[in-house]
């Protein structure tokens, strides 16, 4: 299947771009690291990770810890706190549960 980079987009759009959401499979944070020399014209990106203590969907699909930090090594931080593993409390009420069990937007 024929892709085109992130950092091609953005080049294309030459403006900033306030939000990107990004949903591709276990490589949301990968899609985002290709913009490269374009990340400066992203103000906020959102994308879902796996929580930390899950099992991955997907071969090589990082956790949300791991997410977390390379977003912090590319000059993004969180909008919002993020809660990589619920607490027993959260787990059974507020925590986002989907058909295999466990994921967090960030």
């Amino acid at each position: 299947m024929p892709t085109v980079s992130l950092e091609s987009v953005l080049g294309w759009a030459a403006q900033p771009v306030d939000f990107i959401k990004v949903d591709a499979q276990g490589l949301d944070a990968v899609v985002i690291a290709s913009a490269r020399s374009r990340l400066a014209q992203v103000r906020r990106f959102a994308l879902e990770v796996i929580s930390d203590d899950c099992d991955t969907l997907y071969e090589g699909q990082p956790r949300c810890s791991a997410v977390v930090t390379q977003a912090a090594q590319l000059g993004f931080e969180p909008a919002s706190p993020v809660r990589c593993a619920p607490s027993p409390e959260l787990r059974s009420s507020h925590w986002k549960k989907t058909a295999w069990g466990c994921a967090s937007a960030l």
